[in-house]
């Protein structure tokens, strides 16, 4: 179980970082 959570944060941190980097370059 501890695993699949760490794979969800990998995603979601994934997904912020992609996010910020998407809005500073538009």
């Amino acid at each position: 179980v501890q695993e699949e959570f760490s794979m969800i944060l990998a995603f979601a941190r994934n997904d912020t970082l992609q996010a910020a980097i998407s809005l500073m370059f538009p």
